[in-house]
């Protein structure tokens, strides 16, 4: 007998424990051991591993999925215990485990990290969404700090999602979802797909494929955008989409996997996943006509490789294996004024982004049963992450790439010399007070170099040139020159002496630096218009600033090599892109030590580099030992450290999250709201955790129940906060000019970025209980409670955000395997919690208006004795800005609520069942949380071929006699209409369709709608010729008798996504089921050679039987014999 054998028959504990963290160890060890006393059984392998554990891991199984039909993996994990769900301000959906931020969680693939943002503030946003469900084998949530065990991002726990291997037999699995919700005009418009095939084991080689496609249903806002004053007309349909609290659209996935036996213990897997997502979302703030809708739209594609060598011998395992991950994220904002619309020239782009981000990494772990008591696992390895994009301005590396905008988007609008509208601009920035950004204007107008003490600045500058023009022109166009030099006693020289001489200070400037061009000029000249003379040194400044005043001219009076705003030019339709790279290197080691018959430990250590943040140790000690010897009452412990870097994003940022908008205005001003900008700090630290936890877990035949008790304390915790200034992209409109009131146009934006605050305190208690009813009934409850504080930011109340003070999950499921009924009903309630989303207090506005002159006491506004109107202070305007000061709790909402689910399933057979399900039972809205009405769902799952479970009571096909038929010769070129061999009765008949469509167009401009022309929107599609790709499903029923011998009558109706004809009809309107028509309605009479059939019929022709897609309304008749046939008949295809 081996080492290995008599430590298995030994002690019970190490071998449930040798399914280590690396995943590598669970083939040491057979899935049931001996134990003392009664042994309750537990079909799923890793649920029974995860008992001997001393981390809480829940696992999720392939039954739990099925029972929920989850489609993806946020359908699922917020059921969990102590798991929460949160909302960011952009919609994205991120999870919690214990209280911790969604950045503290990892998500794993097979024990891969999930590759998300190039931020990790918000944690993996929509990750969960994107992870399908279908294919995997179970879902292993490791709760509390696990760094020890996955280094950085797991301080709150991990999220493991393990994937189906390719099967030893082969087989075919079809999963088909619908989904609707109120006010939908079709039936089931979205639609979920999924198929895998398995080749089975042939020879060393198994290899499966699978694909899905997921619509992504839009959750519409149930608010209505905020009212203005100048609202749009409600009696005109202006075509404005509904707002949508998250992006929505499609997305899929296809890969292959394949394992290789090389030799005896020893397996090649390799897997190849691409997965591609196109979504949007549009979102108008306010009914004013002055506000514009803005439409958001991103395409995601993500490829990823993984190559694994694994082997075993007796006392050990080891595993290498390489990654590769690469996203190519496509953002994209548009504005638009009109809704749907055949008119063209109606968008404006606004901002765009192409994010590449890879990433590769390389492993080798193991374990070695060092002898009876220790088990010694352990990994090192390596990984290189690289991240491009136009939000990572600050990053070390940037480069400047230029933007056609009609790239992306062919419908823009155009100015009068054809060129599209674009907002994108890439702007110069400098730091200002507190390192805080601020519009380098000085380099784009005047493109002055601060770093270079020879470059200059004018005396006289672009705001003092136009709010002194202002002044003194009063807007009167005849005197856009005599204000400088004219003779009146209204000029700059007279009236504004001090300002003059800043302004001849700036011409002798010019002079200096332009004499040279001045002198060359004049030497070609022809016109004396043309020329400068020494006398004209006073319009030099006018030249500079103005070029309509002498556009020629203008063109040689440069400011340090350059022309006014020629620097500013250069840079339309330009984008400074950045590149940030992480290097990082990792080796742990882990023992399970067997102390005794009934008590296990667990040291971890783990040594981490980062080429940003440097080395980290992390630490992980925990116990499991059982109660009075009893293998079914455990007591678990641990004490850990934990870390999480900050992300590229939190480092480099340097964008525009969202852009200012207009709220209210009048003819004497206005307000907007303000917009969002996000800065990186590249000083940020790691945070840092200490983790405790203890609990207590049991069951016995009937029941499951465990409690734990845990705390988490944070140090260097990470914080977005306002840094109290503003970016004003427009300073020339500012309170020293009446042109001021107009700043609510173009409103600046608060500038946020993050910071290491200090300390934060999760405290909690979780309680879970599984309880079996009956044979066919069980039920479920989890509570968990959480007092997760703030210990030192004054400016963010005490209570975290988002972590509900108390979460409670209810489940009930039924299943009776005699029929084949099953059904869930569940729920999961938030009580307590403050919503991130859901800021008062009125901050973030700007008001600009006319500026009064105010009583200094009273600061009322001061009437004219004359006239009883407010006296203007002339030449000025009034600029506000409203923030909070409100720092405690009530800036944010405090919030209880719960969302009920349920299901309903009827197997088929053992492999196969149909289910009808209703989320959000109770309709329950709430657009801070991104909630989604109340949905109707009902599916199939269908498994085929020798995988798929055998279902006895159906026969035993090997074994029944199949008659061979005489196939009639005629049958390969042409066929009866009627059989005669059929018998009298009725059948019901009926099949599902489901087909993908694609057509790669040019994806032409819109035709142009005039004045005078116009191109209908049949011809305009036509001409546009968009490329555009879908899956178009579609259900037939119906019934086929036979009445006597001699009469048959069909009718066989169906409901599709296209219209008619398949070959005329509309890709983008071809979803769900809302097109229906009777497809055949015949009655057939047979008399000797002839079949005369009359109703609604097709036609086959030719060998293939193709009829053209088409029915007619008619009658035929079809005279056959051995060697011809006849086909003679009349119709209508106008239906």
């Amino acid at each position: 007998m081996t080492r290995k054998s008599e430590a298995r028959n030994k002690y019970f504990m190490l071998s449930c424990a040798i399914a280590t963290w690396v995943g590598g160890a669970s083939f040491l060890v057979p899935t049931v051991a001996h134990a003392e006393g009664s042994v309750y059984v537990t079909a799923n392998r890793a649920q029974e591993e995860a008992k001997y554990n001393s981390q809480q891991v829940q696992i999720i199984t392939k039954k739990d999925i099925e029972a929920k039909q989850a489609k993806s993996a946020e359908d699922i994990v917020f059921s969990e215990t102590g798991v929460s769900r949160t909302v960011d301000a952009m919609g994205r959906v991120g999870v919690s485990i214990r209280g911790a931020e969604p950045r503290h969680t990892l998500i794993l693939v097979d024990g891969q990290p999930v590759m998300g943002d190039l931020a990790k503030y918000q944690g993996a946003g929509d990750e969960l969404q994107r992870l399908g469900t279908e294919n995997l084998d179970h879902i292993e949530i490791v709760q509390g700090a696990a760094s020890a065990k996955y280094g950085s991002d797991a301080m709150g726990g991990v999220i493991n999602v393990i994937t189906n291997k390719p099967r030893n037999k082969a087989g075919l699995q079809f999963n088909f979802e619908g989904i609707r919700e109120k006010g939908n005009s079709d039936i089931l418009p979205f639609n979920n797909v999924f198929v895998r095939a398995d080749s089975g084991k042939i020879g060393k080689v198994k290899v499966n494929i699978f694909g899905s496609k997921r619509d992504i249903m839009p959750i519409y806002a149930s608010e209505s955008p905020r009212q203005s004053a100048l609202g749009a007309d409600d009696t005109v349909d202006h075509g404005f989409l509904k707002n949508s609290l998250r992006y929505y659209g499609t997305n899929a996935n296809v890969g292959v996997a394949s394992i290789i036996d090389v030799k005896d213990n020893q397996t090649i897997s390799m897997k190849l996943d691409r997965y591609r997502e196109d979504l949007e979302r549009y979102v108008k703030n306010s009914d004013s006509f002055m506000v514009p809708q803005m439409h958001y739209k991103r395409d995601l594609n993500r490829n990823t490789m993984n190559l694994t060598y694994e082997g075993r011998d007796d006392v050990s395992n080891w595993k290498a294996e390489v990654n590769y991950t690469r996203t190519n994220e496509n953002d994209l904002t548009l504005s638009s004024d009109y809704g749907k619309s055949t008119y063209e020239g109606k968008n404006t782009l606004e901002y765009t982004d192409n994010i590449d981000h890879r990433q590769w990494n390389f492993g080798v772990s193991g374990d070695i049963q060092a002898n009876d008591n220790h088990l010694v696992s352990y990994g090192v390895g390596m990984s290189r992450e690289t991240g491009t994009g136009s939000r990572l301005k600050n990053a070390p590396h940037t480069y400047v790439r230029d933007i056609d905008p009609w790239d992306y988007d062919k419908s823009l609008s155009v100015d009068r010399n054809g060129n599209p509208k674009s907002n994108i601009y890439d702007y110069s920035f400098s730091k200002g007070k507190d390192g805080i950004i601020e519009r380098n204007k000085e380099k784009e107008w005047y493109n002055t170099d601060k770093s270079n003490p020879n470059s200059k600045v004018p005396e006289f500058t672009y705001e003092d040139f136009l709010n002194y023009k202002e002044k003194l022109t009063e807007g009167d166009p005849a005197n856009s020159q005599a204000w400088i030099f004219g003779t009146t006693d209204n000029t700059l020289k007279k009236k504004y002496p001090e300002a003059y001489a800043k302004y001849m200070e700036f011409a002798a400037t010019l002079m200096a630096e332009n004499k040279a061009a001045i002198d060359e000029n004049n030497a070609t000249a022809t016109s004396w218009r043309d020329r400068i003379y020494s006398s004209d040194v006073e319009k030099l400044p006018l030249y500079y600033y103005d070029k309509t005043v002498h556009p020629k001219l203008s063109a040689i009076i440069k400011l340090n090599g350059a022309t006014f705003k020629e620097e500013e030019n250069k840079r339309i339709n330009k984008q400074t892109v950045g590149t940030g790279t992480i290097n990082k290197q990792y080796l742990f080691v882990q023992d399970t030590w067997q102390l005794n018959k009934n008590t296990m430990l667990t040291p971890i250590a783990r040594f981490d580099h980062s080429s940003l943040f440097g080395s980290n140790l992390s630490f992980n000690m925990g116990l499991t030992h059982n109660l009075n010897g009893n293998t079914h009452r455990r007591f678990k412990a641990n004490v850990g450290s934990s870390y999480v870097e900050p992300g590229m994003g939190e480092l480099f940022y340097n964008w525009e999250m969202f852009p200012s908008h207009i709220t209210a205005f009048s003819l004497n001003g206005g307000q907007a709201r303000l917009g969002w900008y996000w800065q990186g700090n590249p000083n940020l630290k790691p945070e840092k955790s200490l983790n405790f936890d203890v609990s207590i877990e049991g069951e016995n035949k009937n029941t499951y129940s465990k409690l734990t008790v845990f705390r988490n304390n944070i140090k260097n915790y990470i914080t977005a906060y306002n840094t109290g200034h503003v970016l004003d992209f427009h300073t020339d409109l500012n309170e020293n000019t009446e042109r001021g009131i107009y700043k609510f146009l173009y409103a600046p934006d608060m500038v946020y970025s993050f910071k290491n605050i200090g300390k934060a305190e999760i405290t909690g208690l979780e309680w879970e209980v599984k309880q079996k009813l009956s044979n066919k009934w069980k039920a479920r409850f989890g509570y968990t409670f959480l007092h997760a504080v703030n210990k030192s930011n004054p400016d963010m109340p005490r209570q975290l955000l988002d972590k509900p003070a108390h979460k409670i999950g209810i489940g009930v499921d039924y299943e009776d395997e005699k029929t084949g009924w099953s059904g869930s009903l569940w729920s999961d309630y938030y009580i307590n919690m403050l919503d991130s989303n859901s800021v008062s207090g009125g901050g973030g506005y700007m008001t600009s208006g006319t500026a009064y002159e105010k009583d200094p006491i009273t600061n009322a506004i001061v009437l004219d004795p004359v006239t009883k109107e407010a006296k203007k202070i002339e030449g000025k305007s009034e600029i506000s800005y409203s923030g909070s000061d409100r720092r405690t709790s009530d800036m944010y909402e405090r919030k209880t609520y719960g969302i009920w689910n349920m299901i309903v399933q009827k197997k088929i057979n053992k492999d196969s069942r149909v289910y009808f399900g209703i989320n959000n039972l109770f309709n329950h809205r709430d657009d801070d949380r991104a909630l989604s009405t109340r949905q109707f769902r009902m599916g199939i799952n269908l498994k085929f071929g020798a995988d798929a479970t055998t279902d006895k009571s159906q026969p035993n096909m090997a074994k029944v006699e199949v008659k061979t038929q005489v196939v009639d010769h005629l049958n390969t070129f042409i066929h009866r209409d009627f059989n005669v061999d059929k018998k009298a009765g009725v059948e019901v008949v009926g099949d599902f369709r489901n087909r993908w469509d694609s057509h790669l167009g040019f994806d032409r401009p819109t035709s142009r709608v005039t004045a005078t022309s116009y191109i209908e929107d049949d011809a305009a599609d036509n001409l546009r010729d968009e490329n555009n790709h879908g899956i178009t499903s579609r259900v037939r029923a119906g019934v086929d008798a036979r009445i006597g011998k001699d009469v048959d009558v069909r009718v066989v109706a169906s409901a599709s996504g296209q219209r008619g004809v398949d070959t005329d009809h509309q890709l983008k309107v071809t979803k769900g089921f809302n097109h229906q028509r009777i497809d055949e309605a015949t009655v057939t009479k047979h008399t000797n050679k002839w079949d005369l059939t009359a109703g609604r019929m097709t036609e086959p022709m030719g060998v293939t039987g193709y009829w053209f897609g088409k029915e007619y309304d008619g009658v035929r008749g079809v005279w056959t014999n051995d060697t011809k046939q006849v086909r003679v008949g009349y119709g209508d295809f106008s239906h």
